[in-house]
């Protein structure tokens, strides 16, 4: 090899090869595999790189330290052997990937870019932003971009290397180059903790620290920050009704696969006083220690200390020969049968379908279309087909799924959207997730329509549009001016919306003479802008904003809209 590029600050090992590519300026990425990994392309894992020793064969050194390195300083491995028990012991990559919940998708920092081209003349992958549930940069609060904000294409390409940062997007968008407002992309305080928080642990876990004593430093946690039941069991209740309090259930589901699909029945199962294996995927053992630390350090030290107290197993300091490779399937009729048996269970025990199989599970599904195997494809679809047709006669037939406390929490609903709708200070917007954190009285569960029917139908309708939320903010921005000659840029400038739209909201409002006083609601429903209210302009285009704006070098002065039905 002739040469290969040495490791920036948190740098990913699939950021070092694509910029290999680039540098030793190959034709095809056919070319660079070849040179680095002898074979064909394949997907490049943020989380397990396939054929590792091949590239740590053609580096100077020792091939088993060269692995070692690769891996604790340019893989996810090290936070994951933390967090998971499935790879304690080297497991296979298809195995691994389903207990960690790997995104599939490859994450980048617009600002990050920006600053790592001024200081190191190119861009690269930064490996923290690709850790499962980091939404956000540690450093800069801004949401992270997985795919291009001008036509949608995944910066990550299957089975092939992640060039766009570089290169740019097939459409021709130019990451290095965007011109965007932070505003567009200003993530909660609470993603920017939870990045923070994996940054630090990914940065600083020791090379050996695997997963073993992670239930007991999570579980002494808990009984000390009082999640207590008895003398030692912890109240997983409470303890899920907190977290939904701290992240909210929106960002929850957003992270977690079954508390998305209200299955949290065994959430914390492992946090129980029998010695077990860890159930709970990364995102969801993650997003507890954030919790219940709230400082990564301390929660290293923790775990350090308990490994003090007592035996301890450590991973190999050196893995055996192919170890890094994916298990071997056989492809033989047998092969193929046992493929289908073991995606069968998981589709019945995840409740997937044929769509989330192949995303999850692509290389095994294909090795089932490939083998010709159709009949297996459509076994698989019978039997998730059956699965999923049960529970639905059982919801249809069965009143007990609704929660005893759903017409309790419907009022308490209604409640917090009257008092939300007609606060005189500065509007949020009342959505589904904004009322369920502002009601005091909530069960420790998100109020899908099947356990809380009533709470649900509540929720929907009180939501207003965001066309809806508009006229309020700019009306209470109104309210702050009222008796007084101001320009309506500022009026604009105090709502904090897109200035387009909050103009042409700004000029109906002033057209049908609405009384910019508190309550907001009551002032508009008079003029008739009830909470679907569909804007000032329906069908109007505006111009692209944040992410989607292009600079063109003219300069256009603002001109009022005429509203249908006014003069």
């Amino acid at each position: 090899m002739p040469f290969f590029p040495a490791s920036l600050p948190d740098e990913s090992l699939a950021s070092r090869v694509s910029r290999f590519h680039i540098e030793r300026g190959n034709a095809k990425t056919l070319e660079t595999y070849r040179e680095l990994f002898g074979s064909s392309p394949f997907a490049m894992s943020n989380l397990f790189m396939p054929r590792i020793e091949a590239l740590a064969k053609r580096m100077p050194g020792d091939l088993n330290a060269n692995v070692e390195k690769l891996i604790h300083e340019g893989t996810l491995l090290p936070i994951t052997r933390l967090f998971t028990s499935s790879t304690a012991t080297w497991a296979s990559a298809d195995y691994v990937r389903r207990s960690v919940g790997e995104s599939g998708a490859t994450r980048i920092c617009l600002q990050c870019m920006k600053e790592d081209v001024a200081q190191f003349d190119t861009a690269y992958l930064h490996r923290s932003h690709q850790i499962p549930t980091v939404t956000a940069c540690w450093r800069h609060g801004w949401r992270l971009l997985d795919h291009c904000p001008e036509c949608g294409c995944p910066i990550e390409s299957p089975k092939d290397l992640a060039l766009a940062p570089w290169q740019g997007c097939c459409c021709g968008y130019q990451f290095e180059l965007a011109e965007v407002e932070s505003s567009a992309y200003v993530a909660s305080s609470i993603e920017k903790d939870i990045a923070r928080f994996a940054s630090l642990v990914l940065a600083r876990v020791p090379k050996r620290m695997l997963a073993e004593n992670l239930p007991r430093v999570l579980r002494e946690r808990a009984l000390e920050r009082g999640f207590r039941w008895g003398a030692e069991k912890v109240d997983r209740l409470s303890l899920q009704a907190a977290m939904e309090s701290y992240y909210s259930p929106e960002l929850l589901a957003r992270l977690d696969r079954a508390y998305a699909k209200a299955k949290t029945e065994n959430w914390f199962h492992f946090l129980g006083l029998t010695k077990g294996a860890i159930e709970g995927p990364l995102s969801r053992n993650l997003l507890l220690a954030n919790y219940l630390f709230q400082d990564a350090e301390t929660f290293l030290e923790r775990l350090a200390d308990i490994e003090a107290q007592g035996p301890y197993v450590v991973a190999h300091e050196v893995p055996p020969d192919n170890a890094y490779a994916p298990t071997p399937v056989n492809r033989t009729a047998d092969g193929v049968s046992l493929l289908v048996d073991r995606l069968a269970k998981i589709a019945i025990d995840q409740n997937l379908d044929i769509g989330d199989l192949w995303r999850d599970h692509y290389g095994a599904m294909k090795r089932i279309a490939i083998a010709g195997s159709k009949a297996g494809i459509e076994a698989l679809k019978k039997v998730i087909e059956r699965r999923s047709a049960k529970p639905a006669k059982k919801l249809v037939r069965s009143s007990a799924m609704v929660h005893p406390r759903d017409a309790d929490w419907a009022e308490e609903i209604k409640k917090t959207a009257v008092r939300v709708l007609n606060d005189s200070d500065r509007p949020m917007r009342v959505s589904m997730g904004s009322l369920v954190r502002n009601t005091e009285f909530k069960p420790a569960a998100w109020p899908d329509a099947i356990c809380f029917p009533l709470t649900r139908a509540a929720c929907i309708e009180f939501q207003e549009s965001q066309w809806h939320f508009y006229a309020r903010r700019v009306l209470w921005a109104m309210a702050r001016h009222h008796g007084k000659v101001v320009a309506r840029s500022l009026i604009t400038e105090d709502a904090g919306l897109e200035h387009h739209r909050a103009s042409d909201v700004y000029h109906y409002l002033v057209s049908l003479a609405v009384i910019p006083v508190a309550p907001f609601k009551k002032q508009l429903e008079a003029k008739g802008i009830h909470l679907d209210w569909s804007g000032p302009c329906p069908g109007k285009e505006y111009r692209k904003a944040g992410r989607g704006y292009q600079k063109t070098g003219a300069i256009t002065a603002y001109v009022p809209p005429e509203f249908a039905g006014q003069t």
